[in-house]
């Protein structure tokens, strides 16, 4: 492999930190994470060419940063209680007013550089406030980490991400995994892990308010002025189905089999988890072989979550509501099942209706008498309920149908299989009409046993449709017989 050639100790001075440091480093690099007391757009001037580079590969860039904030802003936000969201409000409304300075003192281009890169995601940014034994200071770090594979190069020392920061007399010290200093490059690793999830108890960690991300949206040009990765385009349909959910919070993806179902879940999961919009997760199915394919998912993506089961012979609700956050729960479809948990959510301190997920897999059958009658108006306090199923209406069941508008929600997504490709926009769905799309083996093989289950159903119906008309024929021909006896 060919590694970033940087030395192991670099000044402002004497070195261009744009050309020796981030520029190669960003070439090569497919994920870079960076810890800064202070970060302003004006760092994407000098960094434009390895950036452009950088999201045309896919990469991805988590930000800790610290917000511009009031000395009287701050204080209100230490204070505030975890539950209370007038801390939320009052980082927003110093953010929204941070936009207004961006807009009128940055350059064009690169504003909207930086605002096509958070709405692409490849630039994710949480503030750090100092809190605790911490409260009078700042979140004044400063250290970055490249990765490529199983590769890393770390970096700290003096300088902020800013073009103030560039004119100072600054200097950092280098550390990678092929060269020795293995150690440090883990040290720096583990610390921003910490703090990015929320494990510091002397920092209070904020994602960027939807309504700040909305107005730095509101900053881009019509073209994206940078390329995405070549072929990101094979799934498209679950980055759209992803975002078209973020965006309403509630309710169906229709996808029809082969189309990735569970990955684009996961996907919305991973979203949610990493933004710190939800805390837990509850999944629920029926059947258990199907609730161990979930079950097996979940294992192997969410080393770092807290897994419950409580299916078949397994009874871990108790556990989960014991341990309910970064936790997740495969449940069972019962009507009786989801009433218990709601009831104990109901009795628990903490805010479980807005950061709580629930995922109905084959939603249509979540519209049964038992859940109309048990839990009708219970589900729709929650603010994340995702529905997902290749068929999600309910034939000949009006009322189920009803259940499951009110409670999961409308049907947002709809991707069909027929027709060449093309693409429709509608109200309340989009719709993907496509002859083909490429699946996998085990996809292959789902979508085959799901093709012969529906022939196998069509041919039993039909043979009792048979049965049922060769029935009424033999009824008639004996009511015939008998009428002629009494007539004789």
């Amino acid at each position: 492999m060919d590694y970033p050639k940087v030395k192991v100790c670099l000044d402002t001075s004497e070195d261009n930190l744009i050309d020796e440091l981030y520029t190669p480093c960003l070439k090569w690099a497919e994920r870079f994470d960076r810890g800064v007391g202070y970060f302003t757009t004006g760092w994407l001037t000098y960094n434009v060419a390895g950036l452009s580079d950088f999201a045309s590969r896919g990469g991805k860039m988590r930000l800790i940063t610290s917000p511009i904030l009031s000395t009287e802003d701050t204080d209100a936000i230490i204070g505030a209680e975890n539950q209370d969201g007038s801390a939320f409000l009052r980082l927003e409304a110093a953010l929204l007013e941070n936009v207004e300075i961006l807009k009128q003192e940055m350059e064009a281009d690169i504003i909207n550089t930086f605002s096509w890169m958070l709405y692409d995601g490849i630039i994710d940014m949480r503030f750090a406030i100092p809190c605790e034994k911490l409260e009078e200071g700042d979140f004044h770090d400063k250290f970055g980490i490249f990765y490529k594979g199983n590769d890393a190069l770390s970096f700290s020392g003096s300088i902020n991400d800013s073009k103030h920061g560039f004119q100072n007399y600054e200097s950092i010290k280098v550390f990678k995994t092929w060269a020795g200093t293995q150690e440090y490059v883990d040290a720096d690793t583990a610390r921003f892990e910490k703090i990015w999830n929320r494990k510091d108890r002397n920092l209070k960690m904020f994602t960027i308010p939807q309504a700040v991300k909305n107005k730095i949206f509101e900053l881009r040009s019509p073209d994206r002025p940078y390329s995405l990765p070549a072929g990101s385009s094979k799934w498209v349909h679950q980055d759209i189905a992803v975002k078209t959910f973020l965006e309403k919070e509630h309710g169906i993806l229709a996808m029809a089999t082969g189309t990735g179902k569970t990955v684009t879940a996961m996907k919305i999961i991973n979203k949610l988890f990493d933004s710190g919009e939800i805390r837990r997760v509850v999944i629920t199915m029926y059947g258990n072989d199907l609730l161990d394919q979930w079950a097996i998912q979940i294992r192997e993506n969410y080393k770092n979550k807290q897994i419950n089961y409580h299916y078949a012979s397994q009874k871990m609700m108790k556990d989960f509501v014991m341990h309910p956050d970064d936790s997740i729960l495969i449940l069972s479809r019962d009507a009786r099942n989801l009433s218990k948990l709601l009831d104990l959510f109901d009795r628990l301190p903490g805010d479980y209706r807005n950061d709580t997920l629930f995922v109905f897999d084959e939603v249509h059958g979540a519209g049964s008498n038992t859940f109309v009658e048990n839990l009708s108006g219970r589900l729709s306090p929650y603010r994340y309920r995702l529905g997902l199923s290749a068929t999600p209406e309910r034939e000949y069941d009006e009322a189920g149908n009803d259940f499951l508008l009110n409670e999961i929600g409308e049907e947002i997504l709809s991707l069909r299989c027929r027709m060449p490709f093309k693409k429709e926009s509608c109200a309340n769905s989009i719709i993907f009409l496509c002859p083909m799309f490429s699946l996998t083996k085990k996809s292959s093989k789902s979508a085959r046993l799901s093709q012969r289950s529906m022939q196998k159903r069509r041919a039993e119906n039909l043979l009792m449709k048979r049965i049922c008309l060769l029935n009424w024929r033999l009824s008639i021909k004996q009511r015939s017989t008998s009428w002629r006896s009494l007539k004789v």
